[in-house]
Order: structure tokens, then sequence, then C-alpha cells
């Protein structure tokens, strides 16, 4: 299960990425949700086209640069709440039915509304401007749209700002009309309440459509947010239709302020219905005030239901305080493991990736390769060295000779077949060819053909690979293109073979 915390961007300047990451490692934390609700003006540059701050641009490079290198998701929330659009542009904001400023945030910290041209011209740019930090650092690149509802955080219908009605108005040529939280709803009042929630859906659409746009690779997402919704009230107002088509989907409940597990246990079996199958879900469960025994009822909960990880909220409050989330899981606190090291068979020197090993074995060894592994680009000095690569490296219940099919029950027989059978390899390789001297593309590759693909393709791939070699190894123009297709087809099969 991963185990977030979340990162509020206004909050975090006086913690540099390097510490953040820092407590995340010690903590066994390996998701982190960068989440811009309250854009001050430490992250809104005030410019819609560009609406992230220069240095929290630099801030986010950093973060990215070192989640990356730990191996952390990243989910990259944008929240409808947003001080500095609500002073900007007060006919978007949402308000009272009769234009009061919402409950408890007079100050103008409240919500925008979906209907808001500013505020979805903000939302997108900042997708935008996101994954253009992203692309260059992230294998995985999430987006998430976090904390549309149809109430406020004080509890009032909120989806009445001036756009919404007018935008009412004009599809309907009818008067809004205020919507109670409970009871029985008037044919008019149900109207209105659908026009919101299809806003609602427009907007997380437009936003989806924008994230493919940007970034074709990347996931989006959205928060169910429960915290300040009633139970009964959520099912009429939330756009289900839209959950259908999500990546993944992040339900919000703090458990350090509700504390009725039965209640939503009952929320999370209706929600489980209307969300895509096949979408990765997380949750919310509060902050460390809650105490432990109610965090560990609500991680409970998150397991028995299938979810796939669960946030602390948020970083800014627990950042001081000595977490491992494994105390919340019942799981042993164990200390991380030493780093990985590949050790030459031939000199035995020590390298920090496969990659890095082959590389010095065909630099400073080109005389000794004798037995090549047959899954990989490693080759091994003897042949009781590459029995025990192939055990070790590449567990199979039946090990196939990737040249001429046959199988073996044991890795050590399958060596002592291709020494004596197939001592080199087949002359001529179309994908080393093809990519130079490229061996990140060339493992990758090869692990993709002898591993993922059926056997019939893999012995076809050994039949065709050759001449295909021949024909392309003179042009060296046509050896440039097939280095840009198999740079990007190794970029997506890297990112399959990893997850």
């Amino acid at each position: 299960m991963w185990n977030g915390i979340t990162l509020a961007l206004d909050k975090t300047r006086s913690q540099t990425p390097t510490q953040i990451v820092a407590y995340m490692k010690t903590n066994r934390f390996n998701m982190l949700r960068i989440y811009t609700g309250w854009m001050n003006s430490s992250v809104y540059s005030g410019d819609l086209n560009n609406p992230m701050t220069t240095s929290t641009q630099t801030f986010l490079a950093d973060l990215l640069t070192q989640c990356e290198r730990e191996g952390f998701l990243v989910v990259f929330s944008i929240a409808d709440q947003s001080n500095k659009l609500y002073d900007q542009f007060p006919d978007e904001a949402q308000r009272g039915f009769n234009g009061a400023a919402s409950s408890g945030y007079t100050d103008g910290g409240g919500y925008m509304c979906p209907s808001g041209l500013n505020f979805r011209t903000c939302t997108a740019n900042l997708i935008r401007k996101y994954l253009e930090i992203a692309k260059p650092r992230l294998t995985i690149r999430w987006v998430s749209v976090d904390e549309m509802q149809f109430v406020n955080a004080g509890g009032s219908p909120s989806f009445y700002s001036a756009t919404m009605k007018a935008a009412f108005t004009a599809a309907t040529g009818k008067q809004p009309v205020s919507v109670p939280q409970s009871g029985t709803w008037t044919a008019a009042q149900q109207e209105y309440a659908d026009f919101c929630r299809n806003m609602m859906q427009d907007y997380y659409l437009e936003m989806q459509a924008v994230t493919a746009g940007a970034d074709p690779d990347a996931r989006f997402g959205a928060l169910i947010d429960a915290y300040w919704v009633e139970g009964a009230y959520i099912d009429r107002t939330q756009p289900y239709t839209h959950y259908q088509t999500l990546n993944n989907v992040c339900f919000e409940w703090f458990a350090s302020q509700t504390t009725s597990l039965t209640e939503m246990q009952n929320r999370i079996t209706t929600w489980k219905t209307k969300i895509a199958a096949g979408s990765r879900k997380y949750y919310i469960y509060g902050r460390l005030s809650a105490g432990a025994t109610l965090m560990r009822s609500a991680i409970q909960l998150a397991k028995d239901n299938g979810f796939d990880g669960v946030f602390i909220y948020e970083w800014y409050d627990i950042y001081n305080t000595p977490f491992d989330v494994r105390d919340l899981t019942g799981e042993p606190v164990m200390p991380p493991p030493p780093p990985q090291k590949w050790a030459c068979p031939i000199c035995g020197a020590l390298f920090d990736s496969e990659v890095l090993l082959a590389i010095h074995i065909s630099t400073d060894h080109p005389s000794t390769l004798q037995y090549p592994c047959p899954f990989c680009t490693l080759v091994f000095a003897t042949e009781a060295e590459l029995g025990a690569h192939i055990t070790a490296a590449h567990p199979s219940p039946v090990y196939v000779c990737p040249t001429c099919g046959a199988q073996f029950p044991t890795a050590a027989e399958l060596a002592a077949h291709i020494a004596s059978v197939h001592p080199t390899p087949p002359s001529g390789c179309f994908i080393a060819t093809a990519c130079g001297t490229s061996n990140v593309h060339l493992s990758t590759l090869r692990r993709f053909r002898d591993r993922a693909l059926p056997l019939p393709l893999v012995h076809a791939y050994y039949r065709t690979s050759p001449p295909l070699a021949d024909r392309i190894r003179p042009h060296a123009n046509v050896k440039k293109v097939f280095r840009k297709v198999i740079e990007w087809l190794t970029f997506q099969l890297k990112k399959n073979l990893t997850l």
C-alpha cells in the first residue's frame, strides 16, 4: 500500500525539497500529494496565463527531481480554493444565495465556481505549467482536480456565484432558486442542482482534455469530497458519471474530525459502484492529532475496501513529528535496506546498476566475454556464473532458450544448453544496430522481447533480426530515425515494465 503525505504549496517555504524528501524516507512515506489550495502570493503570480510564481516553479523542479530519484509517486492536486482569485474575480466566487461571502471565509479564502472563465483559465494554465516542469523529471505524471463540491466549508449550498446564476438563466431563461441541504427538493430546485452538477462535470472534462493535450501520457483524477458534505447530500450533487473515466480517484475524509467508521463505510460502498473499475483509489485519513487508534481504524478501513494508498493531511502539521507510517499500519519498523550493488563477475568491481555493470564489462573486459545472459545485456566469464545469475535475476518455473525455444527445468541446464548449442549470439542484432551504443535502450527492449512477448514472436525476431540489421547498418540517417523511435518506445516500455 502507498503511504503519502499532503504538501500544501503555500505552507512549505521554511522547508526545502531536500528536507521534505528526507522526512519521507525516514518515516517510510512513498507518495506525495502536492496541493495548491489557498493560492496566496507565494504561489500565484497574479497572471492567469502564467499563474505559478518563478520561485514555486524552481521549488517544484527540485522537489520532483528528488522524488523521481527516490521512486516516490507524485499527484499534483489543484483545488478550487484560491483566496487570490476570490479577491480578483468576486463574481466567480462561491457565495450565499443572496451574494453573502461564504460562511467562515469572509476574508476571501473561500471556493471558486466552475462556471468562472477566469478560474478555468487559471486552473488549465496551472496544469500546463506543472506538466511542463514534471515531464523531464517524472516517469509517471498525475494531475488531480480536487474539492469541487456543491457546498462550501461553511456547510451551506454554495453554487450561487454571479457567473453560475447568469449561466443558468442564459441556458434556461429561468431564475435560479436556493437549494436546501436536506429535505425534499422542488422541481425548480432539482433543475438548478442538476445544472450546477453538470457545470462541475463539464469543468472536470475540460481539465481532463487540457491534461491530455499538454501531456498525452499524464494521468488525470479527481477527489470526491466528503469532508463537509452530508452523506445523503453528496449522492445528489456529485457528478458520478464523470468518475467512470478517471485514472485515479481520491476520497477525502478526515479521521480527525469524523469518528463514525460506519458512516464512512456506507459512503465508500456507494462510491465504489460509481467509479471506473480500473481506477486507483486513494484516501485522505486525517491528522496525527486524531490519535493512533482512530488513525489505525481509518487505514484498516482503506485496506478492507481495496484502496491503493492513504494520505496523511498534511506535511505542515507533521514535519516536526517523528512519525513512521508503519506505526499505524502495525507493520514492523525495519531499517531501510542498503542500496543494491552489482558485482562484476570478472574483477569483482561494484556498480549501482546493471546498466553500469554492462558498460564496465564491455569497456574493461572486452576480450573475456564468453557467456552472455539470454535475458539481459550481462555477460559472464564462466558457465557457472551465468547459471547463478539467471537463477537470481531471472527466476521462472520454466527456462526457455530464446534462440530455439527449448525448455529446461533449471537455469543451470539452460545455461549449459546455451553454452554448448548456441555459444555465440545470433549474427546481427537489429535492436543493437538500431540503438547504437545505448545500453539502456538495449537492455529494456531485450527484456521486453524475451520476457513480455509470446514465444513465437521471439522466434520471429531471431529469424528476421540479422537481415534487418544488415540492411540498416550502412545507412546512418536510417539508424537515426530508428533510434528516435526506439528512444520513445523504450520510455513507454520502461514505465510498463516497472509498474
